[in-house]
């Protein structure tokens, strides 16, 4: 298994990368200098598998089929997870690396199932964020002044 890191907020995504860049005994390159969301999801479809801190890379690995392990740290993160139905992950706040590590493990592992599972619920969360917005647009021709 190949890893590469995938900063997505620079410059701090960046500067903490490089630091696990230098723990690292094969450092693993970063992806540098993508930063259009379709480039974005492009670099994330090819992935076989997302470990992501990070709402958008959790998004956009979610959309193209990618099996996740999300490191929340955010409230954002834990309502992505459960929208998705229970993609696998953990707080931050006191990380347990073994944990980690087997998650990863057990992800890999059924990651063919996941990655169809992930493009259903996707599909499903694309329809209801376009179901709103034609109910947002409905509501301003109603009330053009608020527009």
């Amino acid at each position: 298994m190949d890893v590469a890191l995938f900063p997505m907020q620079r410059p701090a995504d960046e500067d903490f990368a490089a630091s696990i860049q230098a723990r690292m005994a094969r450092p693993a390159p970063m992806i540098r200098g993508v930063e259009r969301p379709e480039d974005l999801m492009a670099m994330a479809a090819r992935m076989d598998l997302l470990i992501g801190m990070r709402l958008h890379a959790l998004i956009f690995g979610a959309a193209m089929g990618v099996p996740l392990v999300a490191l929340s740290y955010d409230p954002k993160v834990e309502a992505l997870r459960e929208q998705l139905g229970g993609v696998p992950g953990l707080d931050v706040a006191g990380l347990d690396p073994d944990a980690l590590a087997r998650m990863v493990a057990e992800a890999w592992e059924r990651r063919a199932a996941e990655a169809a599972r992930l493009r259903a619920a996707s599909a499903r969360l694309k329809g209801a964020a376009l179901e709103t917005a034609r109910r947002a647009g409905a509501f301003l021709e109603v009330y053009p002044r608020l527009a």
